[in-house]
């Protein structure tokens, strides 16, 4: 309970304060009455814990709103320290060693010291004490520390540890020799933490007897040391340690840390020493060599490491290459150039992976040929290396390579061109379009689609009108596809000089993307080849006009709806004319007209359904009625159980007249559980009953 009690009030103290510094509330707004504060202080005296926290609010306020006032800031810490040596609760006593820890001086340090010795309250004075600055505070934890029994020692031992107080050495040298293994592990962390020489010195002695037990404390305890020693300046100390370490084959677990401790330590011999671990056969040594040169500071060293990299095996050569990758180090690019030949593929692969990095223009042509030798995981990363060489210039050498090339390399700098995104390069690819190889056309095709705009239309057309076979043809299509979506309207020229002398199917084809577009001018493109004698085009001609984008082509739906005496064109045109009438971009009240109008010239069956369908879409409540209309036919009950539950979802309670009737019907009359249960629970929303 007293464990629980001390981590919630550690937390809320902490808050606290964080809040009023955070949002650096003035003196005004925190501090408490003088009477409030006197009154809290009275309540401290017996403050036990199960009283509520905020009794002591006032004096918490107090504490924020002196934090630029020493003066008060004093008397408060006289008060709190006057708490300790009261008759005041246990409790009470936490609550100001707290306190203390924050505001503490050297005032209060005799109060607190006498509680060290004190099971219940040791702990909390202690912390109190590890935080006040001064000498006073550490001699107090000195001198207690022989008088108290080895639990208290323990955490004694950790706040002199905590405060790297350099006058423990003696006393803490002398507790190594303890009995009590928590006692000289914890005394071994502590010197540690000191870090000074003697205290060094002292672990250093202390491993070599200690009980096996301990000795891997002491070993991190020395390491801790060292460390300490490096950040003082003090390197031969810290070398001699690691040295130690590194050489000892009983401490392999801390052969490691030892190793990146002599690299620091030494600098001037970083560099031969991280070649040897990257030389050698221990593949952990290697990898955090390996670590330590991507975080190395001395530029000079990296660059030798990357002028060296043949120098190396292949698996530090590769974990090398992701380093210099990874930090763009372009002194790695001559031996990259190198380390792309080897027999080895994983080194082949991280060093093509390396030059789209690092590597140049000149990278090009050997980049090129590497990714059309199709040599699996090496052609991509070649290929992938050419797309990303850094600059403009790699695209200009990819260009000028292009018109000499052999066919699978051709394919290969179309295809970087179109990745790179050199729109430079579009009337360069032109020519290609019409190459007797397929595959190269097929990547000029791609790569005019990524590159091009409105301007490469005609070529595109021309070539889907020459098209010899159906692959051909597709090819084509994707391509023109890509271009009038990039391009819009600005295609519609394009596309209806393309309608002369283009055969039925490529006609259809082009009508497609017209009909992507919309407009009057595509629209009698469209019209006038419904009309044609060849069926084909008729047909696709028909298709494009009812899926139709704008409410244009609605009068021409509608005549096809109450004229023709095909059934499929009949249903096709009214299926698109509702679609149209239901995506309108007018009010929900303009959209029902539209589409109570088609519901009156629904026919069949099949046509009711897709008027219910449109009428799922218009949130109006007028929408309602002719939803009900359909509740009785059994072929649409389903669904128009659907169409209520979604139009009464986007209505507001204001309408609850018209929807709850229609909700309860559904309820009745659907078989479907998800439309039954939908509909319960807007019943319940509208306030109605689910019967």
């Amino acid at each position: 309970m007293k464990t629980k009690m001390n981590t919630t009030w550690f937390r809320w103290t902490a808050l606290l304060t964080l809040a009023g510094t955070c949002l650096h509330l003035s003196v005004a707004e925190l501090a408490p009455e003088p009477a409030a504060l006197t009154q809290a202080f009275t309540r401290l005296q017996t403050f036990g814990w199960g009283q509520g926290l905020e009794t002591l609010q006032p004096i918490e306020d107090a504490i924020l709103a002196t934090r630029n006032d020493p003066a008060q800031r004093r008397a408060l810490e006289q008060r709190l320290t006057a708490c300790l040596s009261s008759s005041a609760p246990t409790a009470a006593k936490q609550f100001a060693c707290r306190k203390l820890g924050f505001i503490g001086t050297e005032v209060s340090v005799p109060a607190l010291a006498l509680l060290l010795g004190d099971a219940e309250l040791s702990h909390i004075a202690r912390l109190a004490l590890e935080r006040i600055p001064g000498a006073a505070a550490s001699k107090s934890l000195r001198t207690a520390l022989p008088k108290v029994d080895d639990r208290l020692k323990v955490g004694i031992i950790q706040s002199l540890g905590e405060r790297e107080d350099t006058a423990a050495v003696s006393v803490l040298t002398r507790l190594l020799r303890s009995t009590n293994n928590a006692v000289a592990g914890t005394a071994a962390t502590a010197l540690g933490q000191i870090g000074t020489p003697p205290a060094a010195r002292a672990i250093g002695k202390f491993r070599r007897t200690a009980p096996p037990t301990l000795r891997p404390t002491a070993t991190d305890a020395w390491l801790i040391a060292a460390d300490r020693l490096v950040r003082r300046g003090d390197r031969a100390e810290a070398r001699a340690i690691y040295r130690h370490l590194s050489a000892d084959p009983a401490e392999a677990p801390f052969r490691l840390i030892a190793f990146r401790g002599l690299v620091n330590c030494e600098p001037d011999q970083a560099f031969a020493r991280l070649s040897g671990a990257l030389t050698g056969d221990d593949d952990a040594l290697r990898a955090l060599a390996v670590s330590i040169v991507a975080e190395w500071p001395n530029a000079a060293d990296v660059r030798r490491f990357a002028e060296t990299l043949g120098n190396y095996p292949p698996a530090a050569q590769v974990a090398l290459l992701e380093v210099f990758r990874t930090s763009r180090e372009t002194a790695a690019r001559p031996a990259a150039l190198q380390l792309a030949q080897p027999d080895n593929p994983s080194v082949r692969i991280a060093a093509l992976q390396t030059l789209g990095i690092v590597g140049t223009a000149s990278d090009a042509a050997l980049l090129a040929r590497t990714a059309a030798a199709g040599r699996g995981g090496e052609s991509e990363a070649a290929r992938l290396a050419l797309s990303a060489l850094p600059g403009r210039e790699p695209g200009q050498a990819i260009k000028a390579l292009l018109p000499d090339s052999a066919l699978p390399v051709r394919v290969e700098l179309i295809r970087a061109l179109a990745a790179r995104g050199a729109t430079d390069s579009v009337s360069l690819i032109f020519p290609y379009l019409t190459d007797s190889d397929g595959t190269v056309r097929r990547e000029a095709l791609e790569a005019i689609a990524a590159l091009g705009d409105e301007r490469q239309l005609p070529p595109v057309i021309a070539l889907l009108k020459a098209a010899p076979d159906e692959a051909a043809r597709n090819q084509a299509e994707k391509t023109l596809s890509t271009l009038v979506t990039r391009a819009g309207q600005k295609s519609l020229e394009a596309l209806l000089a393309g309608l002369s002398g283009a055969k039925p199917a490529t006609r259809v084809i082009l009508l497609e993307q017209l009909g992507s577009l919309g407009g009057s001018q595509a629209l009698a493109a469209v019209q006038n080849d419904v009309a044609s004698e060849d069926a084909g085009l008729s047909e696709g001609a028909f298709r494009v006009l009812t899926a139709w984008p704008d409410w244009e082509a609605a009068p021409e739906l509608l005549r096809y709806v109450q004229s023709s005496d095909q059934a499929t064109r009949r249903f096709l045109a009214f299926r698109g004319y509702v679609r149209l009438c239901r995506e309108a971009n007018t009010t929900p009240a303009e959209r029902l007209a539209r589409v109570s109008e088609a519901a009156r010239l629904a026919a069949d069956t099949g046509e009711k359904l897709v008027v219910v369908s449109a009428l799922a879409e218009v949130p109006d409540p007028g929408t309602l009625k002719w939803i009900a209309d359909h509740l009785d036919d059994a072929a649409l009950v389903e669904a128009a159980g659907i169409a209520t539950v979604k139009v009464a979802a986007a209505l507001d309670p204001k309408s609850a007249s018209e929807v709850v009737p229609l909700l309860q019907r559904t309820l009745k009359l659907c078989q479907s559980a998800e439309t039954q249960k939908q509909a319960r629970k807007l019943l319940k929303k509208f306030g109605a009953p689910a019967d």
